[in-house]
């Protein structure tokens, strides 16, 4: 049995290596799947509440000047303080093992071992096997402190489908206010708002005119 040991060994050092690079994959599609739902959850109802408002008050060209560099900031804001970041992110293995480690009292003084800090000469192939089936994608999840990441990628493609939705059934309403948001210097407008009332006169007035 001892001349198996260290082929054993090294065999679950490969597994549990192998088990580390992907909680380092996990990790980071976490990350993005979180930027993303909360990039879009944050720049695409700012754009419908601007257009909103632009529908109901009908602003000058002066203040859509400045509701377009309003968004504008909010949009580079939100891309440098959150997706541009993730270029640089890749947890490297000792990152997650100390991760996983201050996430879970019961890997906690075994995964940094695992990892090669010169400490793997006392750990047993049984204590390695069994920290290997410790770590799941669970674990990497709640040791990233990620919290709801798909919830916020569902909101934010809600987001972005309901705007789609909203430009297949009123093209015309959508494109107006999109280019009097992003284009304010060009002078689209508004549908009157007097048509609809002219109308509904007019409808009254043939109703009175038969008595």
């Amino acid at each position: 049995m001892a001349p198996d040991g260290p082929g054993v060994e090294n065999e679950l050092m490969r597994e549990f290596a192998h088990t580390l690079d992907h909680a380092r994959k996990l990790a980071r599609r976490l990350v993005l799947t979180r930027a993303v739902g909360l990039f879009l959850s944050m720049v695409i109802p700012a754009f419908l509440l601007l257009v909103a408002l632009d529908w109901l008050w009908r602003f000058p060209t002066g203040i859509r000047h400045l509701f377009l560099v309003a968004w504008l900031f909010l949009f580079c804001l939100l891309f440098l303080k959150i997706l541009f970041p993730i270029r640089n992110f890749d947890p490297s293995r000792v990152s997650i093992a100390h991760r996983l480690e201050r996430s879970h009292p019961s890997l906690r003084g075994r995964c940094v071992p695992i990892v090669g800090l010169g400490e793997t000469d006392h750990m047993a192939p049984e204590a390695m096997e069994e920290v290997g089936h410790l770590i799941s994608g669970s674990h990497v999840r709640r040791a990233m402190k990620m919290g709801p990441s798909s919830g916020w990628l569902v909101l934010g493609l809600g987001f972005l489908i309901s705007t789609i939705m909203v430009s297949v059934i009123l093209p015309s309403t959508m494109s107006t206010g999109s280019t009097r948001l992003f284009l304010p210097w060009i002078d689209a407008r508004w549908p009157a708002r007097t048509a609809v009332e002219s109308l509904m006169n007019l409808s009254s007035e043939s109703v009175h005119g038969r008595g």
